[in-house]
């Protein structure tokens, strides 16, 4: 049986994947029909963070990675100040 996503995640991608296949499988009813109704679903190829799933699933992997959920995921980083550059910079 193939697995469909991480087991730490609480059957995430499999839920994708099923919400997919669905749609595949209606739209092909439909266009047998000829019923003029279109089937679609949108899934995320990563999961978004700030949503409760991607949350939960953060404090997973990093606890087993034995990261402390303080630091994960990473704030953004700052860029240092753009300077103007002159000709002789990069001589």
């Amino acid at each position: 049986m193939r697995r469909l996503g991480s087991p730490l995640t609480g059957g995430y991608g499999g839920a994708k994947w099923t919400q997919k296949l669905l749609a595949l499988y209606l739209q092909s009813i439909s266009d047998e029909r000829k019923l003029g109704i279109r089937f679609v679903a949108l899934v995320p190829k990563q999961m978004i963070a700030g949503t409760e799933i991607a949350d939960r699933a953060s404090k997973v992997y990093t606890a087993k990675a034995g990261i402390l959920t303080l630091s994960w995921p990473p704030g953004p980083i700052d860029k240092p100040p753009l300077r103007k550059r002159r000709w002789l910079d990069f001589v």
